[in-house]
């Protein structure tokens, strides 16, 4: 029976054997542009770059069971109407493929997931999906990727959902501390898009109309200007192929500006 020394030896063999092979892999529509290990959590990560977008993959593979996705694209609003809010709240209202009104509600009912949410902060949206079934993971992977990329965003809908940010937001500034935070934001970053209220205000948000939302999903959610996230045990080969299928070829137009002002004197 081999000795632990011997059993740490061999596993670090294995290791870098696998580094090796990922800093080499060979895929049609990505480029490897580095890998590493993670001692702590296990497993390895590949970092790619799909060539017909320009799309960043960050895929870590490892024995963890429950598998996740996430997407995150960045939002710079340049006003406190809550268009990056509002536009989160209606990608889960129907895309191209996947039409129905309630499509969030739809994938809780009809689907093994065990998480599945999205997130607006100041310079970026993020979505997120988890499942144990790898047939589940990328039936859901497929979902998203069209929900946010392809979303239908009807005028119904775009009329629901701002009556509900603007209810959100209103609790939102009435807790003082909330308040406090936004208008430190404010002051000490003018000009930079961290001095907006990202989530908007009640007031501006009804004046939010629904050609400017599309309009921001046009320019923000370029899938060339995306970085996706892939974590678990899952099929590196076949979530490759799904996403090279899924992510299409346009690349992203142009460059986003944070207007991070100059560092305090």
């Amino acid at each position: 029976m081999p000795s632990s020394a011997q059993a740490k030896g061999a596993a670090r063999v294995a290791q870098s054997t696998r580094l090796m092979g990922l800093h080499h892999m060979k895929h049609s529509g990505f480029d490897a542009l580095g890998a590493c290990a993670f001692p702590r959590g296990g497993g390895t990560g590949l970092h790619l770059r799909h060539r017909a977008t320009g799309a960043e993959v960050v895929a870590v593979e490892n024995a963890d069971s429950e598998m996740v996705f996430g997407i995150i694209f960045e939002t710079l609003p340049d006003r406190t109407n809550g268009v990056a809010h509002l536009l989160e709240h209606l990608v889960f209202r129907g895309s191209q493929r996947y039409p129905q009104t309630q499509l969030y509600a739809k994938l809780l009912q009809g689907s093994m997931l065990t998480g599945l949410n999205a997130s607006t902060d100041a310079d970026s949206t993020l979505f997120h999906l988890s499942s144990a079934d790898e047939g589940d993971f990328a039936n859901l992977i497929d979902v998203v990727l069209d929900a946010v990329l392809h979303p239908l965003i009807r005028e119904q809908d775009f009329h629901e959902e701002r009556r509900v940010v603007m209810n959100e937001m209103a609790g939102h500034h009435a807790v003082p501390a909330n308040v406090i935070l936004e208008r430190l934001r404010h002051e000490l970053l003018p000009g930079s898009v961290y001095a907006v209220d990202h989530g908007g205000t009640p007031e501006m948000i009804a004046e939010l109309d629904l050609a400017d939302l599309r309009d921001f999903h046009e320019k923000h959610y370029q899938i060339g200007k995306a970085r996706l996230f892939l974590w678990g045990d899952f099929d590196l080969t076949e979530r490759l192929d799904q996403l090279d299928r899924s992510l299409g070829t346009a690349p992203a137009a142009g460059a986003f500006d944070l207007r991070i002002p100059a560092p305090f004197d």
